[in-house]
């Protein structure tokens, strides 16, 4: 099996990021087929550093590619324009701010080779984010946000439960956005959902829950493909796209129906009241514009409901560089 990774990018501060995320990828015990890099926000920066590595991939046989993504910011856009290039058996989606240990490729194909029904598999991200505080923990599962169990599970509101310290490879629901791969096959079937603008936030969930629901074969998570995510806190404002988005999400994936439009309210109200509880302790100005971004994000979000629910989420675009 031959392995196309797409690295979707649209940030003039990221591209040191990038550059660690390719020397990564230079490193690796099974090379990829070739490297294909999708600029959302095209700048010179991007420019110069695929200039500058795509000798050092020629060197080792691998094609580095540059294209500049013509639908405009997206990353759901520039995924489908990713895999709709790609020649590779498997296509592999990194987030521009990764850094895979030497044998991940590697691993990944080794669960594809062991589990014939495998059509989409990830790794291990050591870093991912989930409440360790036990009340947290707790108040997490009460409003159905991330929280850590042996599983990949997809939640009523769109979020996921996710390993903590898994030893062998794990069945999912849902495979994490910053690091999966699909048989290349599978592509041509399903679709990122470009109705989502932006960073496209849930679009992973979206599309390999539909793919797990559609029963035509297994997700896994390998915990021998280790990847570092070098994400940082985004900051209050991305809630303005956050709950539009996911709510449209949730409508989408669950149907719009009394108990689901109960179960965003339950969610969301969860998230205040925690962000609530993070003023509360520690008295920060980052906390009150948390508070007031998810207020008037909420507002707005109801305000347009009939539009969310179409997916007409223009009102909402705009991508943060």
């Amino acid at each position: 099996m031959e392995v196309s990774v797409v690295i979707p990018t649209c940030s003039k501060k990221r591209f040191q990021k990038l550059r660690i995320t390719l020397t990564s990828i230079l490193r690796q015990n099974v090379k990829p087929l070739e490297v294909i890099i999708i600029d959302d926000c095209p700048n010179e920066d991007v420019n110069r550093l695929v200039d500058v590595y795509s000798k050092r991939f020629r060197d080792i046989g691998v094609v580095l590619k540059y294209i500049v993504n013509p639908r405009g910011p997206s990353l759901t856009s520039a995924r489908n324009v990713g895999a709709k290039i790609a020649q590779g058996d498997i296509v592999l989606f990194l987030d521009d701010d990764v850094i895979l240990k030497s044998n991940y490729i590697e691993e990944i194909l080794k669960v594809y080779h062991r589990y014939p029904d495998a059509v989409g598999v990830q790794g291990f991200v050591l870093n991912f984010y989930c409440p360790r505080n036990v009340y947290l923990h707790v108040l997490h599962k009460i409003f159905m946000m991330h929280y850590y169990a042996e599983t990949c599970k997809v939640l009523r509101s769109l979020a996921g439960t996710y390993p903590q310290k898994p030893n062998n490879v794990v069945k999912c629901e849902w495979l994490l956005g910053c690091n999966h791969s699909w048989k290349g096959q599978l592509l041509k079937r399903f679709k990122y959902d470009e109705r989502l603008p932006g960073p496209s936030y849930g679009e992973d969930k979206d599309l390999s829950y539909r793919v797990y629901r559609a029963k035509i074969g297994s997700l896994y998570l390998t915990p021998f493909a280790k990847v570092i995510h070098l994400t940082e806190p985004k900051g209050p404002h991305t809630i303005r796209q956050v709950i539009p988005c996911k709510t449209y999400l949730m409508l989408k994936v669950f149907k719009p129906s009394l108990s689901t439009i109960v179960i965003i309210l339950w969610h969301w109200l969860g998230y205040l009241f925690i962000r609530t509880l993070y003023f509360m302790k520690n008295r920060t100005y980052t906390d009150i514009q948390y508070i007031i971004e998810t207020l008037k994000s909420l507002i707005i979000t109801l305000i347009n409901f009939s539009d969310v629910i179409s997916g007409n989420l223009r009102i909402f675009k705009g991508r943060e560089l």
